[in-house]
């Protein structure tokens, strides 16, 4: 069986989906790039375990729409909400209701490390 755990990245700019892909893969995790939710959702299965960096002020999808299609697909992967805007979270009710933590960017990498960190660990029943 391979390993389903990844961390995901979608962001539509390049730079930082590849700065943010380059630090996950230093902490030794593997990783998958989008460019848009359209291509995660294109490739993204029902089984893989992990979690997402999500930039909330996606161009093709709206938060709400975003999360509806994760719950559609079966998709359970916790989000890392981050945004170049400090207010995206707070007015967005149904991200903030779901987002395991948000960073605004740019920001402090090593609080978006620990995030993912805290993000990949065992949930305790």
């Amino acid at each position: 069986m391979s390993d389903r755990r990844f961390v995901h990245i979608i962001h539509e700019d390049v730079s930082v989906r590849d700065a943010l892909a380059s630090l996950m893969i230093v902490e030794g995790l593997n990783v998958q790039k989008h460019a848009s939710a359209l291509s995660f959702f294109e490739t993204v299965d029902q089984n893989d375990q992990g979690c997402l960096i999500l930039d909330v002020d996606m161009p093709d999808m709206s938060s709400a729409d975003f999360l509806t299609t994760m719950t559609d697909q079966g998709v359970s992967l916790k989000i890392v909400a981050i945004s170049a805007h400090a207010d995206a979270l707070s007015s967005n009710p149904a991200m903030e209701a779901v987002a395991s933590a948000f960073h605004e960017m740019p920001g402090d990498l090593d609080e978006v490390v620990c995030s993912i960190h805290a993000a990949l660990a065992p949930t305790r029943s």
